[in-house]
């Protein structure tokens, strides 16, 4: 332990991965080619006069879609680089670090069809405010469907940027913690502190500073151009009439869209402007966390891991010193468990079931080492709980009976919560747990089929989700990075199914055998995305207007 000084991680982005700041401007690039990745310049209208800054979007579109049907991108990375000359403008003198929000409108187009669709709840972790670099801020967030009524060409343009930035103030005291700056988990710098980007002094949060709002506008000249998805299929309604410079009913070319940096005029959202409905954001209706988890990560776990650590490297807290105040986070986990036997898919926890669960997660050590500079080691352990709603599943056991039953998973304990960093280059968050899976209200053919209340495996199920961030390597979070604060998909491989026990009709048929030979065995998978997580009491950036969902994932 490090002599005379304590450390104080107060939320799940505690953990600052490497030492040092990520170098290395933004790319200068401007206009994109409509793969869903696009660099433009922006203007942006602050209080203290215009400011030129660069975006840079990554977002994953469908290969095609149906007329319709939901239209659904995937969540959207925005990195925003603002110049050091406009942040020094911009902040008052006492600001250590620098979070924010955004809501980006999306001007879309199909033949003479337009709309506006606004893309609200983008947020960014905190980064340092000081120094002599550009501010890099990495807003990311999920995005509502849209759909058509006829088929051709659904064009996504860029528009206009509404930023929100949220400076805070340096302790007032000597900060407890190594302040060094260093990228977390999410690609972006931060501080080693809490998951605004802010160390911690005695326990207290340091204060926030007024918000400064912006509003901004691409440049003229560009290509706004973000991505172009195909609708196929029969009109359902009004259909956009055909203009020059299209090749047919809603399938505009290059020269049929709307001008780059255009605004067409759109219906609210919601309503469909011929042949485009816009929907809207989907939100939960939580804003604030449960208590904390209790219990403590498992012990053979962290034995195992510590084989992995440096040597020499410090502990926190230290073996016999009182453990560390627990603030709670929290966030939606949804996702599928891939049966392998059964060719078929159980939904983990349905966004759209009543009052779906949230996860909870809590920091509860780290281990640090800066002793080889060019390989700092840095881990954060953290124990979640996630009590994971009955799922029901339909399938065909053993390829033609047609089955029905409702999957229960119960976690013991809690989960264990593992996440390292080595260098700059690839941090792995790895997530252990126990379930048990038990089995009821099963039909066979439609014909409720006796299995008893015990039906069950006779062990549980080894969890080891996986997710990972390789955003070090360039400082832009890609859709398929995964950051504890940010959220993003976890995933587990090979998932083992042990024998099934305790299944017996009243009668006493004994059914293990059953659905042993139907369900267990390697080969399963799990499938998940976490949305970005609420911390109350540390950085409410994620909990208002309320907690988002993710977008979930499809295999």
């Amino acid at each position: 332990m490090l002599p005379g000084r304590t450390v104080r991680f107060a939320t799940i982005t505690t953990v600052a991965l490497v030492a040092g700041l990520l170098s290395g401007p933004a790319s200068t690039a401007i206009g994109g080619d409509g793969d869903g990745k696009l660099t433009l310049g922006y203007e942006c209208r602050f209080a203290s006069g215009a400011q030129d800054v660069t975006v840079a979007l990554t977002q994953d579109y469908p290969g095609g879609a149906a007329v319709g049907k939901p239209i659904q991108p995937g969540a959207l990375k925005a990195v925003v680089t603002i110049p050091r000359a406009g942040v020094t403008a911009m902040l008052p003198a006492p600001a250590a670090t620098l979070s924010g929000s955004a809501a980006l409108t999306v001007h879309v187009s199909q033949g003479t069809s337009t709309a506006d669709a606004p893309w609200p709840g983008l947020t960014a972790p905190g980064v340092p405010a000081d120094g002599t670099d550009d501010v890099r801020l990495a807003f990311g967030g999920t995005v509502p469907p849209l759909s058509v009524t006829a088929p051709g060409a659904v064009a996504f343009e860029a528009g206009d940027l509404a930023l929100t930035l949220h400076p805070v103030a340096a302790p007032t005291a000597p900060p407890t913690a190594p302040a060094t700056p260093a990228p977390t988990a999410s690609g972006t710098a931060t501080g080693f502190g809490t998951s605004s980007g802010r160390a911690t002094a005695a326990g207290s949060i340091p204060p926030a500073l007024p918000d400064i709002t912006g509003d901004c506008s691409p440049k003229s000249g560009q290509d706004t151009l973000l991505a172009t998805v195909r609708a196929a299929g029969d009109p359902t309604g009004p259909t956009g009439s055909p203009t020059p410079g299209t090749d047919g009913p809603g399938t505009p070319t290059a020269s049929g869209t709307a001008p780059a940096g255009t605004s067409p005029a759109a219906p609210p959202a919601g309503k469909r402007n011929s042949t485009i409905t816009v929907h809207t954001p989907v939100l939960s209706d939580k804003n604030d966390c449960p208590p904390a988890p209790t219990g403590d990560p498992d012990p053979a776990i962290i034995a195992e891991q510590a084989k992995q650590r440096p040597p020499g490297a410090t502990v926190y807290p230290a073996p016999g010193d009182p453990p560390i105040e627990r603030l709670s986070q929290c966030g939606f986990i949804t996702g599928l468990s891939n049966v392998a036997k059964l060719n078929g898919a159980a939904v983990i926890n349905d966004l759209n079931a009543p009052d779906p669960p949230l996860a909870d997660i809590t920091t509860v050590g780290s281990v640090f080492s800066f002793d080889n500079p060019d390989q700092p080691y840095v881990e954060l352990d953290s124990v979640a709980s996630f009590d994971i709603p009955p799922a029901k599943s339909t399938f065909l056991t053993y390829g033609f009976m047609p089955t029905t039953a409702t999957m229960r998973l119960t976690t013991r304990g809690v989960m264990t919560v593992i996440t390292t960093g080595i260098g700059a280059e690839l941090y792995v968050t790895t997530i252990y747990g126990k379930d048990d899976l038990r089995l009821t209200d099963v039909k066979i053919n439609g014909q409720p089929m006796d299995v008893g209340s015990a039906c069950r495996t006779v062990a549980p199920i080894n969890l080891k989700l996986v997710g990972t961030n390789r955003s070090g390597l360039d400082g832009v979070v890609s859709p398929t990075d995964y950051a504890i604060q940010q959220g993003g998909p976890i995933k587990q491989d090979d998932l083992y199914i042990p024998p099934f026990t305790g299944c017996r009709s009243a009668t006493g048929e004994n059914l293990d055998a059953l659905f042993t030979s139907a369900i267990s065995g390697s080969g399963n998978s799990l499938n998940l995305i976490q949305g970005p997580l609420c911390a109350p009491l540390a950085d409410p950036t994620y909990c208002n207007p309320a907690i988002p969902y993710p977008v979930p994932p499809h295999r």
